[in-house]
């Protein structure tokens, strides 16, 4: 039953109020409401009244709602040019104090520039001082050859040995390290000689040619019969003498003296010999076969 009770009363607690309402009781009052709630709702949606546009030749268009996509084009013409003054800026000291020290830019770059070229000219000039003094200190070797004369067979020989006589000379101021020292003298029937080839033989001691040391006289032999005197004497044989030198010195830098000679008599003349068993000495082969590094 208590349940019940509090059911009931949370019911009527939570019905809502009723709400006055205006009476009905005057017809015409309702019906001039009704009226004036729907003027008011035309004259809101009533659309606004076009421009009337007036025309020369009929009555005034109206023109709302149109579009007109190639309008006429109107030309605008000037006739005068209005003036422009350029009042040119003021400097300042802060403008011409930039402008001077841009100049001294310019001007210490072309001083370093000279200095420049300078101290290059006297580091060549100084380059080339040692290296000629350079030339001096060092080492050369020089070859010279002899004159050579056919020596006649004598008595009851039947060969002679021809003597090519030459000269080994040395320069300089320091050591020379010789590391190849080969000569040699021969017939040959070529008379442009033959290409010559040097013989390399592994030195066990190095030879060490100190400044000062005199020169040194030297000689190589070539066995001759009669029979090659004559060719010999008619420039039908010729004698090569050919030889290199290499060493080295204080840089580790290897030179050489290479020497290629060619000996020919001075031949006939009406059948003749002139000056018999002599001639001269000529160079031959390639220019490396006559030089001195």
């Amino acid at each position: 039953m208590k349940i019940l009770a509090l059911a009931v009363l949370m019911a009527v607690v939570q019905a809502p109020l009723p709400v006055p309402r205006k009476a009905t009781d005057n017809p015409a009052g309702t019906a001039a409401d009704i009226q004036s709630k729907g003027e008011n709702n035309q004259a809101n949606s009533a659309p606004s009244p076009s421009t009337l546009k007036a025309s020369g030749n009929g009555p005034a268009k109206t023109d709302g709602g149109e579009q007109h996509p190639n309008d006429a084009e109107h030309t605008v013409g000037i006739s005068k040019l209005p003036p422009v003054t350029l009042n040119p800026a003021k400097r300042d000291a802060a403008d011409w104090g930039y402008w001077v020290f841009n100049l001294l830019l310019v001007v210490v770059g072309v001083l370093q520039v000279i200095l420049l070229h300078q101290t290059m000219k006297i580091v060549q000039r100084q380059t080339d001082i040692m290296g000629r003094q350079l030339e001096k200190e060092r080492p050369h070797i020089r070859v010279d050859v002899g004159i050579l004369k056919l020596r006649p067979i004598e008595g009851s020989d039947e060969i002679a040995i021809q003597e090519v006589n030459y000269t080994v000379r040395y320069y300089g101021f320091a050591n020379a390290f010789i590391s190849e020292d080969d000569f040699s003298a021969e017939l040959t029937d070529s008379p442009t000689g033959v290409t010559p080839i040097f013989k390399t033989f592994p030195v066990h001691r190095i030879p060490i040619i100190t400044p000062g040391t005199p020169p040194d006289d030297r000689t190589e032999h070539v066995v001759t019969t009669q029979f090659e005197i004559d060719s010999l004497n008619h420039r039908k044989s010729f004698i090569q003498f050919t030889g290199r030198i290499r060493y080295r010195y204080f840089s580790d830098a290897e030179s050489e003296t290479t020497v290629c000679r060619l000996w020919e008599s001075h031949g006939t003349k009406n059948g003749k010999l002139i000056l018999p068993g002599r001639g001269r000495w000529k160079k031959i082969g390639p220019p490396e076969a006559n030089h001195e590094t």
